[in-house]
């Protein structure tokens, strides 16, 4: 959001306020989402991570451009105190339900999904940690929530939600709310380098699983079990997975001490050492239970890897298991 066409003002710890200066006003906006996004350029760190900071941004960007000035507060933070008879409010479905009292009658409600719907993701994440612990007994708590009937209530609270996925992501949601949502691509995160069509096939010929929180439910017991009986294939392994430590407790020895599997914990797309691991692998593995649209699915295919994915990352490439 170029500094000459917005004025902002940290109003408290919860709220900020963005203003559209020079254009006809619509009138105010409420945006609950992520709030310390919402100014930021090009340069800022977060951006480097999930594209979600990046998209955030430019939802507050696409409200200025149509002449609304903007109360911007993170998910689930207060309602601002000091509240105007907003015109629109983009938020999360169940946020539709949290701040009704600030959210005048009339005002025209968007929502967004990011995932499939909380009945489908809790179901693949019970099935999958229950596969996992029938083959390595073990305490391991599910990561992922789905939001149970609240996400519900609030698509039908919302007068639209868009839904990061496609036509098998909306199958996941009850019949009666299609009409309410609709299915937008993902985007993928910034990285600081890309292969060239010369290096889709290097040498080392490694994998690599790419992902965030939920070790099991996208599928890093699987793969790590298979890599581990094996000595041929590397794996490495990109992720949250230092956060879950009933995980490591079942996995650790695999994950950390396998000469076929590296661990190299969370990394920025501008990092040297995620650009190192694209060079040397052909693949990356995503057997995730449940997705929306994968954001890491999707980075990985702009940096030049071969996509070897479960059917509910949400079918954005053409080879699947």
């Amino acid at each position: 959001i170029p500094k000459r066409d917005w004025s902002s003002d940290v109003c408290s710890s919860d709220l900020l306020i963005v203003r559209a200066l020079a254009r006809p006003r619509k009138g105010w906006a409420l945006v609950s989402f992520f709030r310390e996004d919402a100014v930021f350029d090009d340069a800022y760190e977060h951006f480097w991570t999930s594209s979600i900071h990046w998209e955030s941004r430019e939802i507050c960007r696409a409200l200025l451009e149509l002449g609304y000035d903007l109360h911007v507060i993170n998910a689930l933070a207060p309602p601002p105190e000091r509240r105007e008879a907003y015109a629109a409010v983009f938020a999360g479905p169940g946020e539709f339900l949290r701040l009704a009292e600030a959210i005048p009658k009339g005002a025209v409600r968007i929502g967004i999904l990011t995932g499939s719907s909380s009945d489908f993701l809790d179901a693949h994440e019970a099935e999958r940690i229950a596969a996992m612990q029938a083959r390595r007994p073990g305490v391991y708590v599910a990561k992922r929530s789905g939001g149970g009937e609240g996400l519900f209530a609030g698509i039908e609270a919302a007068d639209r939600s868009l839904l990061i996925g496609n036509a098998p992501t909306l199958a996941t949601y009850p019949e009666r709310l299609h009409a309410k949502i609709v299915p937008i691509r993902v985007s993928a995160s910034p990285l600081g380098w890309t292969k060239g069509p010369a290096d889709y096939v290097p040498k080392e010929r490694e994998f690599l699983w790419y992902f965030g929180h939920g070790a099991v439910l996208k599928g890093l017991d699987l793969l790590l079990e298979i890599f581990a009986r094996q000595e041929v294939w590397t794996l490495n392994v990109v992720g949250l997975v230092l956060d879950e430590p009933d995980f490591l407790q079942l996995y650790g020895r695999e994950l950390l001490h396998h000469p076929r599997i590296r661990f190299h914990g969370h990394l920025r797309g501008n990092a040297p050492e995620l650009a190192r691991i694209h060079r040397r692998s052909l693949a990356f593995l995503a057997p995730s239970a449940s997705e929306g649209m994968s954001n890491a699915c999707a980075t990985c295919l702009t940096a030049g890897l071969y996509p070897i994915l479960s059917r509910t990352t949400g079918k954005i490439g053409r080879t699947h298991v």
